[in-house]
């Protein structure tokens, strides 16, 4: 079994896919609110709102991932550049 160390990489990936769904979740939140005020379109504010929920949902699972993989390169002792961490005068892990 190959076992993949974690990179700072996927870090960023993760903390992007998170960025990007709480961006989707807080539009999602003003559209709703805006047909919540709105005499004729107030009905369909509830599956937005419902679905900027989800969307937050999703942005904090990626925040998590990005944490757990940031602990996890700090368990290992990895570097950002995923090289090992070192002490400088000895070399030593």
């Amino acid at each position: 079994m190959t076992h993949l160390t974690p990179t700072q990489d996927a870090v960023r990936e993760a903390l992007y896919s998170a960025r990007a769904a709480a961006t989707r979740a807080g539009m999602l939140a003003a559209d709703a609110e805006r047909l919540a005020r709105h005499p004729d379109h107030h009905q369909k504010a509830a599956p937005l709102a419902a679905a900027g929920t989800l969307w937050a949902d999703v942005a904090r699972a990626h925040a998590a991932r990005a944490q757990a993989t940031q602990a996890a390169l700090e368990h290992v002792g990895l570097e950002a550049d995923g090289t090992a961490d070192t002490d400088d005068e000895t070399g030593v892990r």
